[in-house]
């Protein structure tokens, strides 16, 4: 029987036709979950450090509006009829800043939860104490009036023509809460792009969609760190499965 060494426990899986026994196996899951914990706080602090990239990124024009040396301080509107000839004095004028302020408030906003959400499942955000009766939602971070939303997405799935299953069930059983709360939030970075793109504005649509790429990433980093958790726990699971039959 392959002995693990107290350095590396997973050299218990070096030879695999011999089976191992049940402390050997503890300390593989064991030593699996510490391997995999390490990595996910490393990938956890890269998507933190890639939001303050986008949070400086979008920060560094304020200095050229304040100073009013940038190239864009106001947008030009032509609002008149498309059939009828005007002039520069038919021209509306809009500042700039207090726009481009607004939508950076609604991008903090997003990083501000995404990197709290981040935080609380990294343990450096310990969950808010409640009174019994009241539990805590699985949802990581997200506002109370929030969490009904996101319990209320379900999803249709077809079930034949069986009626005693029903067709829709909630999303949150396919995805892991907090993954879709992340969702929700990336969800959130579409309009922006989306809006200055119709508009013809396609330079500014790639600046703001640089916050639209990162939660990509960050729901997809999330989603993939919950598939691993599951298939750790899913092993110790099959051991004691094991056993019993």
């Amino acid at each position: 029987m392959p002995a693990a060494t107290e350095k590396d426990p997973l050299a218990a899986l070096d030879d695999l036709d011999d089976p191992i026994d049940d402390v050997e196996q503890e300390k593989v899951i064991a030593e699996l979950q510490r391997r995999n914990a390490k990595s996910h706080y490393s990938y956890r602090v890269l998507l933190i450090v890639l939001h303050a990239v986008v949070l400086v990124l979008y920060l560094s024009p304020f200095p050229a509006y304040i100073a009013g040396t940038h190239s864009r301080t106001h947008h030009t509107l032509f609002m008149q009829s498309s059939y009828s000839v005007g002039t520069e004095n038919d021209l509306t004028y809009i500042p700039a800043f207090p726009i481009y302020c607004l939508l950076f408030a609604y991008y903090f906003g997003i990083i501000f939860l995404s990197v709290r959400e981040t935080l609380f499942a990294m343990d450096i955000i310990k969950p808010t104490p409640m009174a019994f009766p009241a539990q805590p939602h699985q949802f990581g971070t997200a506002p109370n009036f929030l969490v009904p939303f996101l319990r209320d997405m379900r999803i249709n799935k077809s079930t034949g023509n069986r009626a005693d299953v029903p067709t829709s069930q909630p999303l949150s059983a396919y995805v892991a809460p907090r993954v879709l709360y992340l969702g929700f939030l990336w969800i959130l970075t579409w309009p922006i792009p989306l809006l200055t793109f119709g508009s013809g504005a396609f330079e500014d649509s790639l600046w703001w969609s640089f916050m639209f790429f990162v939660m990509s990433i960050h729901v997809f980093a999330e989603h993939t760190i919950h598939k691993t958790e599951r298939e750790t726990v899913g092993l110790n699971g099959l051991k004691y499965a094991f056993k019993s039959a």
